[in-house]
């Protein structure tokens, strides 16, 4: 594969991030306004401590000093909030990356007046303040997972290297606080230490009222667990995947911790237990509408003999249905038969109908159709489905002299 540029976290995002794209745009589109506006227009869109205003307050969220002043925090904002918005949502980043800004924005002029009052007609521009809460957020919800960054391909590790989250945040949080408390007894410099400190607490008091800690215990865990689980070491793995379950009060249940928590359970010969969890999975798949989850939770049943027998009508309804639309026929054909093995008089016609229909329609096994329609004729001949089923073959004349 060719190599790439990575800048990004081992976090694997389940949805787009759509704010951080926007946001970008917005900081990119007002930088190039504001690069033609007049020299004066940082006082007229920047926040003034000494005479702040409403507009400058939040327009100076998005207006940068210069390219490189951009180019960063468009740098770091792409690094860290694709995660923060996959955690709390689209409108949530966009709520957090605006009241961060305007907190580290009363943060920094409040300092200005009390530490450098001849500095409050300087104006305040930038996104880093925003971009601190959203970091800050990020510091309470992912701080267990890697940075990962170089030059390289997917298969090859060379040139790629993974750096823990939390030593950079220690690190950006470290850089902050020197720059904060070596303002106290010199004259500040250009760079907005205490806003961005007001911004990072900010963000991450807003993490700890959405109760993203518990998530990040329960997500640490998980990783835990599978790390245990690639050493081959099934016991700890097991040990850890049951503390996650018994998590669940406190967060909602996870097909795909379920269905791990029943691999480990399957190596050490725990069947009973990985049943369970792999019902528990599909049915929690089901339930969320989650294709893959359950296609995944159905591959892993197919391996425990008799795993199906326990599982309500309607779940193998959905399932089979599923299995079809992701063009798995014969999975989807094998589960209408085994249905209409566990049913009688209409009900099991019906599953002998959509089996025999999959068959000829989905996969062209017209042969296996025509047996499949044989036993209708023969169990349910005056049945409505299989008058269907000779339609549905071309064989509906046929059905006067059966």
């Amino acid at each position: 594969m060719p190599s790439r540029l990575y800048l990004t976290t081992s976090h694997h995002r389940r949805r787009p991030s759509y704010v951080v794209y926007l946001l970008s745009a917005v900081n990119v589109l007002a930088y190039l306004a504001s690069s033609l506006a007049p020299p004066d227009a940082p006082y007229v869109y920047g926040l003034v401590p000494g005479r702040p205003s409403l507009l400058g307050f939040l327009a100076s969220l998005f207006v940068h000093g210069s390219g490189f002043h951009l180019t960063v925090n468009l740098v770091v904002l792409w690094l860290f909030a694709r995660d923060v918005e996959d955690a709390i949502g689209h409108a949530e980043t966009l709520v957090l990356y605006v009241t961060s800004g305007l907190a580290a924005n009363l943060m920094q002029a409040g300092a200005m007046v009390v530490l450098d009052p001849m500095a409050t007609a300087t104006p305040l521009v930038g996104a880093s303040g925003a971009i601190a809460g959203i970091i800050g957020l990020f510091a309470v919800r992912w701080y267990f997972i890697d940075i990962v960054w170089g030059y390289g391909d997917d298969e090859k590790d060379e040139g790629v290297y993974h750096i823990p989250a939390w030593a950079v945040l220690m690190g950006l949080l470290g850089l902050q606080m020197a720059g904060a408390a070596r303002s106290l007894w010199g004259r500040p410099d250009m760079v907005a230490y205490w806003g961005h400190l007001g911004g990072f607490v900010f963000g991450a008091a807003v993490g700890e009222a959405l109760r993203l800690g518990r998530h990040a215990r329960f997500d640490l865990l998980a990783l835990q667990a599978r790390r245990a689980e690639e050493r081959s070491d099934h016991v700890t793995a097991t040990r850890l995947y049951l503390r996650l379950l018994c998590s669940a009060p406190e967060r909602p249940e996870d097909s795909t911790v379920l269905g791990e928590a029943g691999d480990a359970n399957e190596l050490l010969g725990e069947h009973a237990a990985a049943l369970e969890c792999y019902r528990r999975a599909l049915n929690l798949a089901l339930e969320q509408g989650n294709h893959r989850a359950a296609r995944d939770a159905w591959h892993r049943l197919k391996r425990v003999p008799g795993a199906l027998r326990g599982l309500p009508r309607d779940e193998l309804e959905r399932l089979a249905n599923l299995l079809e639309q992701q063009s798995e026929f014969a999975d989807a054909a094998c589960l209408q038969g085994f249905m209409a093995s566990l049913s009688s008089g209409p009900l099991a016609a019906g599953y002998l109908y959509h089996q025999a229909r999959i068959l000829a329609r989905r996969m062209s096994r017209r042969s296996d159709a025509e047996e499949i329609l044989a036993r209708l004729r023969l169990e349910h001949p005056n049945s409505n489905w299989t008058r269907a089923a000779e339609d549905l073959m071309g064989l509906g004349a046929r059905s006067g002299s059966s």
